[in-house]
């Protein structure tokens, strides 16, 4: 939404009605699936597009929004999004015990990092070849499937591919290098509770976009519209 209406959109009555609806249907399915990574990946996302996009009014005019919303719903998003991370308040305030904390992740991990040091040495640094989907973390998942190895070409990858994508939005800050950034940093709050690495379309979506920005596309420029970009674009189209 965010890309199409940058590039493309020609900011008529309907399209701005058509996209602010769209995008509300999407925050509210996000909100209602009380998902602590989505909580904390749409806060990263406001953030880091409304500043990089120096939309500081855009970013002022969200949370004035929200807690609007939240007054005119009798403190109902406030109260939920406490309710999502109770657990984690509760063990930052020494009331609650930190195995339950992200949904009792903390035991699944304990128990293939155990899984782990009980294998053989050969399974230790080249794997076990099991898929680990149930580790709940990525990085658990490639050290029990690959070993320390497979970990480490990871972590590899993840930092070539993090320190590309800043300095390619360093040299160049368009609206799809931001998004690039943005996606990257979703996939990196998912890899703490969740295995992506084991979710073909989410990786299509994921690496598609960030490629798409890595290549770079021709027609796009930072001023998008006001140069022409817009024209070149919807031509490549």
């Amino acid at each position: 939404i965010l890309l199409y209406w940058t590039y493309f959109s020609e900011r008529t009555l309907i399209q701005r009605v058509v996209f602010g609806i769209y995008g509300l249907a999407c925050s509210l399915v996000i909100f209602k699936v009380y998902s602590k990574a989505g909580f904390m990946i749409m806060g990263l996302w406001i953030i880091v597009w409304t500043v990089l996009n120096k939309k500081m009014i855009w970013f002022i005019g969200i949370i004035i929004a929200i807690i609007a919303l939240n007054f005119t719903t009798g403190n109902r998003i406030f109260r939920d999004v406490a309710t999502v991370f109770s657990k984690e308040t509760a063990a930052i305030e020494g009331t609650g015990e930190t195995e339950k904390v992200f949904a009792g992740r903390p035991l699944v991990w304990k128990n293939y990092i155990d899984q782990w040091r009980e294998s053989e040495i050969f399974n230790k640094v080249f794997g076990a070849g099991t898929s680990a989907g149930a580790a709940h973390n990525d990085y658990l998942r490639v050290l029990i499937s690959g070993g320390v190895i497979g970990l480490f070409a990871y972590i590899f990858l993840l930092a070539g591919i993090g320190l590309k994508v800043l300095l390619n939005l360093i040299h160049e800050r368009t609206p799809l290098n931001i998004m690039a950034l943005m996606i990257f940093l979703m996939w990196l709050v998912d890899t703490i509770g969740l295995v992506p690495g084991q979710y073909p379309a989410y990786q299509w979506y994921i690496w598609g976009f960030i490629g798409l920005a890595l290549r770079g596309v021709e027609g796009i420029s930072s001023t998008n519209k006001r140069d022409g970009g817009y024209q070149d674009a919807k031509a490549l189209i």
